[in-house]
C-alpha cells in the first residue's frame, strides 16, 4: 500500500470503511463514495491514476483526497487534484499533499511534468 508523509500531512490508500469520510469530501453518498474508492483500487492496479486519502499526521480520518491522473500517452506528464473538506482548510494540508505527491511522481514514475489543478485552497 502506498503511504507518504511529512510533519504536515499523511497521505494513504483509501479503504471501503473511509466510505463516510469520502462521502464529506466529496459531498457524495455513501454508495458513491464506495464506488469511488473501488474505482480508485482499479485504477492504481492499472497504473492509470493514484488517489489517496489526506489524513493530519497521527490520525487516521481522512480529511481530503489527492489525485494523480490523466497521464499522457508517453507517460511523462500527469494531473494532479486535491480537495479537503472546510474544517481542514487553511491547515496546509492541500499544499503539503499535493508537494508530496509531485516529489513521488517524479522520483518514483518518473513523471517531468505535473499540471496541478484546481482552487490554491484545496476546495
Amino acid at each position: 500500500m502506498l503511504a507518504l508523509s511529512d510533519a504536515t500531512v499523511a497521505l494513504r490508500e483509501w479503504r471501503s470503511s473511509d466510505a463516510p469520510a469520502l462521502a464529506a469530501v466529496f459531498e457524495l453518498s455513501e454508495p458513491d463514495a464506495r464506488r469511488f474508492i473501488a474505482k480508485a483500487h482499479r485504477h492504481r492496479c492499472a497504473g492509470t491514476a493514484v488517489a489517496l486519502a489526506i489524513t493530519r499526521p497521527g490520525e487516521d480520518v481522512p480529511v481530503g483526497n489527492v489525485d494523480l491522473a490523466r497521464f499522457s500517452d508517453d507517460g511523462m506528464s500527469a494531473v494532479l487534484a486535491c480537495r479537503v473538506v472546510p474544517g481542514a482548510r487553511d491547515e496546509g494540508l492541500a499544499t503539503a499533499a499535493a508537494d508530496l505527491v509531485r516529489r513521488w511522481g517524479i522520483a518514483e514514475l518518473g513523471l517531468e511534468e505535473i499540471e496541478v489543478l484546481g482552487a490554491p485552497d484545496g476546495r
